[in-house]
């Protein structure tokens, strides 16, 4: 489930933590238009089980463009590391079938 936080807002993350919960689903955080607001005195992106954020403020995640993840969960941050870099920690050696996506020049300018 991937809730957004838009325009500075953040979603009403309770029922949505619930009903993650309730399903055995994870919750990810689209954080990229809210950077910074709080849920319950919680800053959002902390509240699920991972987040992701743009690095143009004004796109949402679900763009595709740039960006970042964050977790607490030390199993899955490594698998996240291992997708970024074609499925491998080590060069050349490749665990699992992961990808590394090229953008537009014109785009790229805003990622580097």
């Amino acid at each position: 489930m991937i809730p957004v936080h838009l325009y500075g807002q953040p979603a009403d993350m309770e029922p949505l933590l619930a009903l993650a919960r309730s399903l055995g689903i994870a919750l990810i955080e689209d954080a990229a238009q809210a950077i910074g607001a709080t849920y319950h005195g919680k800053r959002v992106g902390g509240l699920g089980m991972s987040a992701a954020s743009a690095s143009i403020p004004r796109r949402t995640w679900s763009h595709g463009r740039c960006g970042l993840a964050a977790t607490q969960d030390q199993a899955l941050g490594d698998h996240l590391l291992r997708l970024r870099a074609y499925g491998g920690r080590q060069r050349y050696l490749h665990e699992e079938l992961g990808f590394n996506s090229r953008l537009t020049k014109s785009r790229r300018l805003y990622c580097e």
